[in-house]
């Protein structure tokens, strides 16, 4: 083997940033819920709704994606109603949708 993997020895895995992403983005209801913020999903119930998860498995996913700086939260309010949080793609986030479109196709 040539080039920067010819010492395959010399090299750890313990930083590697495949693991890495995949630590964030690496479950299905990750990718879901990536798919549809690329879609214009916004809702929180409407993540769950759409993609068939429980509230509380759609909460957990909403937040990883939050704090790894894929989506973030945005105050909203409806007519008549308390101010809520959605959820929109970061640009980090939009820069997954060539990856996300591959793994679709």
């Amino acid at each position: 083997m040539e080039g920067p993997l010819a010492g395959l020895s010399s090299w750890k895995t313990d930083h590697c940033s495949l693991v890495k992403a995949l630590e964030i983005v690496g479950t299905k209801s990750a990718l879901l819920i990536l798919r549809e913020a690329f879609y214009g999903t916004t809702r929180f119930s409407a993540f769950a709704e759409r993609i068939g998860i429980t509230e509380t498995a759609a909460a957990r996913q909403l937040r990883h994606l939050t704090e790894a700086g894929l989506l973030e939260k945005q105050p909203y309010c409806d007519a008549g109603g308390r101010t809520r949080d959605e959820y929109v793609l970061t640009e980090m986030g939009r820069d997954l949708l060539p990856v996300v479109i591959g793994l679709m196709q």
